[in-house]
């Protein structure tokens, strides 16, 4: 998948994370190693951090395929602006927005678990349920009622549609601003690992809303699992996560 890339410097003032003029491949994953990503207790900072993790994930993956051009930029937002990250590469101002699937019974789970370990943080997803760890290292996790065949790709399927659907309502709000491209990137909190090429198939079909909108997302990235599903009106595409940070886990 060829993605767009006459770079300008973005400020970096109220700024979570910023990245500027970044000259090579290396350069820029030898500056995404540095960056803490991790995810702390619920706190007034959580969602912006947990909005920097999955930026950082995402630009490491493209850039670990190659399917970035230098020099580049990166600024992750600390304020409400949406959308929530600008990328300049050298032939366009790109826009990132971030949401998650609106998986109910998962993020209700989710909440449990927060309220019984506040100091608690999330390690991994697996297919119907979560691991979790603490500060003195201590684990546990959860666990899902299972699923049967390919239900689980179409809830999946589903739930992805619905989060398009609401940032693309949010997209054509006047306080959204515009870029040269716009990319929305999703962060799917039940993921469906063996069953992923099923749900992407499913998924497709119901995007066609998505490409025939003005304003519209450019490219989707659905996050799941050690995958990122990369969706275009053109192609699609499955990379593994390019994790810079998984030794720093254990």
């Amino acid at each position: 998948m060829e993605l767009p890339v006459e770079a300008s410097l973005m400020s970096p003032e109220k700024a979570t994370l910023s990245l500027q003029n970044i000259a090579s491949k290396e350069a820029l994953l030898a500056g995404l190693a540095r960056v803490d990503i991790s995810v702390p207790p619920p706190s007034e900072q959580r969602n912006r951090q947990k909005e920097q993790w999955a930026v950082c994930r995402l630009v490491s993956t493209l850039a670990g395929n190659d399917l970035l051009t230098y020099p580049l930029s990166l600024l992750v937002k600390s304020g409400n602006e949406s959308p929530d990250a600008v990328l300049s590469v050298p032939s366009a101002m790109i826009g990132l927005e971030l949401t998650t699937t609106p998986e109910r019974e998962f993020l209700d789970a989710l909440k449990k678990a927060n309220q019984k370990h506040p100091e608690g943080f999330l390690i991994e997803t697996s297919t119907r349920g979560a691991r979790f760890g603490s500060p003195d290292d201590e684990t546990w996790k959860f666990e899902l009622p299972p699923s049967e065949g390919d239900e689980p790709a179409k809830v999946w399927a589903d739930l992805v549609a619905q989060a398009c659907s609401k940032k693309l309502r949010k997209l054509s709000q006047p306080s959204f601003q515009i870029h040269d491209k716009n990319w929305l990137s999703i962060y799917s909190v039940n993921p469906i690992a063996s069953l992923i090429n099923r749900a992407l198939s499913l998924l497709v079909p119901k995007l066609f809303e998505v490409w025939e909108r003005t304003p519209s997302f450019d490219a989707i990235f659905v996050e799941d699992g050690d995958k990122i599903i990369c969706i275009s009106v053109d192609e699609n595409g499955i990379f593994s996560v390019n994790d810079l940070w998984i030794n720093l886990r254990k």
